[in-house]
């Protein structure tokens, strides 16, 4: 009975959309893959990719303490990174996300948006 509870209890839990941007020294240190491990040991679905510019950009859903959990490791950067600024947008969740957390294709975005 404990088992389905506790089961029950997170399929029932609030969930939140995350967008962080990290800016810094986030290309070429396997930032995306430490992404990914942290996406995936907390059980959200998502992805992450590089931007261009010095940027990674991320995008998670699941519940709201798991979401804080990962955008402190992202603020934090694998060892060799230098994270200068996280830009964060939170929203509601859309469901459209792939599960398990994925590395996406790296796009071009110009600077500042």
């Amino acid at each position: 009975a404990d088992v389905r509870l506790s089961a029950h209890k997170s399929e029932t839990q609030p969930k939140r959309r995350l967008r962080a941007v990290i800016s810094g020294r986030g290309q070429g240190v396997s930032f995306r893959f430490f992404a990914q491990r942290g996406g995936n040991s907390l059980r959200l679905s998502g992805w992450v990719r590089n931007r261009g510019h010095d940027e990674v950009e991320g995008l998670a859903e699941g519940p709201p303490e798991a979401l804080q959990r990962l955008l402190e490791e992202l603020r934090r950067g694998p060892s060799a990174a230098y994270v200068s600024k996280v830009y964060t947008e939170w929203s509601d969740p859309r469901g459209d996300l792939p599960m398990p957390f994925a590395v996406a294709p790296s796009v071009w975005v110009p600077s500042g948006d």
